[in-house]
């Protein structure tokens, strides 16, 4: 890839002509002829595939925005290089950042600058341990003497504290409608963190697994939601938001309240989308559907595009909402689904190989003899496990971080064989560049018993080994967690050893 010049962006916030909003984005020195971005819709955050901007002339990218409402913006540069700005019709400031030293060179001037540089200099706590952590744990038994009711009270002090230092550095500085979409963020992003660490223990605990779920830990799950106020979308302005209404509808009400299995590989997937639809129309009130039926569906779909219930019930929502503003972006994120339904099945394209095409892989030693000198970045995963696709979401930063690289990226599946036609689907749905595998029975095995407890293993799994074939790291970072997986990876890749 051609690289221009010095390592230094430059970003233009300009407005214009209404409510449009121009970003004007100066790379120099940028790896990549293109940017990503995810835009509000209607100052609410709305799942969407992220909008690829080429660079234009004179090396700009152009950024344009229609929206009469605040709200949040995503702009990423790769390699896990983020910035979230709001914008604010009728507002200008702009952007500097040396690629060199990204997060300390931010430099936001304009209006907007001191609430913007806020919003990506916050640091936030984590609840610890976080749900996924625990899974990795073999028992739960003096690992953690906390009971629900104090992880609770954190969640509570976590957001009184954030929300005080929000008021007092945004005191004459910061705008109303920051400071109340940060307020929105701030609430749903921590009480998320406590549904992800309630949800993963209520899944062990359904699965018979080593879990702390109790009664107790309901009880103060069910405050949360109540916090959150689920059914008021007009919260939406955070990210967070669809993640709760998620943990909402999935784990907590067909999950814990339905006293299901969750996930189930018997259960259909379509079926659980049936009950979204039934859960919201019955639960929430009217204002709240248009928006909370199109995002849900449109998120699902976007993490896997391989369930044909989502095209009906797309359907469905457009005979419902004939003039919703979500329409469109819902119907981009089912097309994958309604084409597939009438193409036949094809060949996997360039960059997905089958690694157990025509050889049989029985062992983890099979796959490292393959892959000599390289490290391997593996994923254990199954196309009913819901976190594994929302994985998969995140994999570009993963994938540009790779590229030339010697990173080999090897994704094992646990689904039977047969269903081996909604594997292939799921990965071309998701274009995984990299090598795949259905694990048989005897890889399966030496999987659970090396990775997991012997009769179980949590998923998804991610493990890492050394270019000579040893294991680096049996439980490592998921894709999602970029920074911190990225310098394990360069690591082991300078590490000849």
């Amino acid at each position: 890839m051609k690289t221009v010049g010095t390592l230094l962006l430059l970003c233009i916030l300009t407005s214009v002509a209404g409510a449009q909003i121009h970003f004007s984005i100066k790379a120099k020195g940028l790896a990549n002829d293109y940017i990503f971005v995810e835009k509000p819709l209607n100052g609410k955050f709305f799942p969407a595939a992220p909008e690829k901007i080429l660079m234009g002339k004179k090396n700009r990218f152009i950024v344009e925005v229609e929206d009469e409402t605040p709200g949040f913006l995503k702009i990423n540069f790769g390699n896990g290089r983020q910035v979230r700005v709001f914008i604010e019709p009728g507002k200008t400031s702009s952007l500097e950042v040396d690629m060199a030293d990204f997060e300390k060179s931010l430099k936001f001037s304009g209006p907007q600058a001191p609430q913007n540089k806020f919003l990506n200099q916050l640091e936030r706590k984590q609840l610890s341990p976080l749900g996924a952590e625990l899974m990795a744990l073999k028992s739960f038994e003096g690992d953690d003497e906390k009971k629900p009711k104090d992880y609770y009270l954190d969640v509570l002090d976590y957001i009184e504290a954030e929300k005080k230092v929000l008021k007092r550095k945004g005191k004459k500085r910061f705008s109303k409608d920051f400071i109340a979409a940060m307020e929105q963020d701030i609430t749903y992003y921590y009480t998320c963190l406590f549904s992800e660490m309630v949800a993963t223990d209520y899944r062990a605990y359904s699965k018979n697994q080593p879990s702390r779920f109790t009664s107790k830990w309901a009880y103060y799950w069910k405050k949360i939601f109540e916090l959150q106020k689920i059914n008021s979308p007009e919260h939406a302005v955070s990210e967070y938001y669809l993640l709760a209404l998620d943990y909402y509808l999935s784990d907590y009400r067909l999950g814990y309240q339905g006293d299901a299995l969750y996930p189930d590989p018997d259960l259909k997937i379509g079926e659980q989308y049936l009950e979204y639809d039934r859960l919201l129309w019955n639960e929430f009130p009217p204002k709240s559907l248009e928006y909370s039926l199109a995002a849900i569906f449109s998120y699902r779909a976007l993490l896997g595009k391989n369930e044909p219930i989502l095209f009906d019930l797309f359907q469905k929502y457009k005979n419902d909402f004939p003039a919703s503003q979500y329409l469109k972006p819902f119907e981009n994120a089912v097309a994958a689904i309604g084409e597939s339904l009438i193409e036949e099945e094809v060949a996997l394209p360039d960059g997905i190989i089958r690694l157990d095409k025509d050889q049989e892989i029985n062992s983890m030693d099979d796959i490292l003899n393959k892959f000599k000198g390289k490290v391997i970045y593996m994923d254990i995963w199954a196309t009913w496990c819901s976190p594994c696709l929302f994985e998969f979401r995140q994999k570009q930063p993963l994938e540009e971080f790779v590229q030339g690289k010697d990173i080999v990226l090897v994704f094992v599946s646990v689904d039977n064989e047969d269903r081996s036609e909604k594997w292939q689907k799921t990965i071309q749905d998701n274009d995984l560049k990299g090598y795949h595998i259905i694990a048989n029975y005897s890889l399966r095995d030496e999987l659970i018993n090396k990775f997991g407890d012997g009769s179980n293993l949590a998923l998804p799994h991610y493990i890492i080994y050394t270019k000579n074939g040893k294991l680096a790291d049996g439980n490592a970072k998921n894709p999602s967690r970029n920074n911190l997986l990225f310098n394990e990876l360069q690591r082991y890749l300078e590490n000849e050893n």
